[in-house]
């Protein structure tokens, strides 16, 4: 199962063009995978050094495109000429969706670098936390509780009031005990500043 690897900056055209072929390809041939690496220009230079060092590869294109196994196939005219050639496929890419994919690309590019240099925003921090949580089953999302705001003495308090399902034991005259479920209405009072 040759797996391809195509890399490129991510303001490439050719890129865009790789990428649709190759997600045909792969999805209309079970024994081919295709894999993307996308990077920004400041690290492009850095990343392909390194990818020609490590295969042995002389010539350096963007995109790129190789196998996992080191076989270079060359730039993206390349792939698309190996696709035809070796299995058979071919598309017509029209200018509007390969710009449509670029634009995706730049903006996908462009927020993985600002994560880079500045971490999650608030949002992504506290939703990853609550995922954590969720992971760990220790707190469970209560779906039937509301507030209400209530005064008393003046001072506004928001009162929350939740139904909980509560299992409890008691016991009959033969002093055997039963399971019954209990509804109990939990009260939660949070003081307005």
């Amino acid at each position: 199962m040759p797996t391809y690897v195509v890399a490129s900056k991510a303001n490439m055209p050719y890129l865009a063009e790789c990428q649709i072929l190759g997600e045909y390809v792969s999805d209309n041939s079970p024994d081919v995978c295709v894999k993307f690496v996308i990077k920004d220009a400041s690290e492009w230079g850095e990343f392909v050094d390194s990818v020609c060092r490590s295969y042995g590869f002389e010539k350096k294109t963007c995109p790129i495109v190789y196998t996992v196994e080191g076989t270079l196939i060359g730039d993206g005219r390349a792939f698309v000429d190996h696709c035809r050639e070796v299995y058979n496929k071919t598309l017509t890419i029209t200018k509007e969706s390969q710009k449509n994919r670029t634009k995706i690309n730049v903006e996908e590019n462009e927020e993985r670098m600002r994560k880079k240099k500045e971490g999650d925003t608030l949002g992504e921090k506290i939703e990853n936390y609550l995922e954590k949580l969720k992971k760990k089953e220790v707190s469970q999302l209560i779906e039937d509780s509301f507030y209400e705001r209530v005064y008393e003495n003046g001072i506004p308090f928001y009162l929350r009031k939740t139904d909980m399902l509560r299992d409890m034991k008691i016991m009959k005259s033969d002093d055997v005990p039963v399971n019954v479920n209990k509804t109990m209405q939990v009260i939660d009072e949070m003081l307005l500043r």
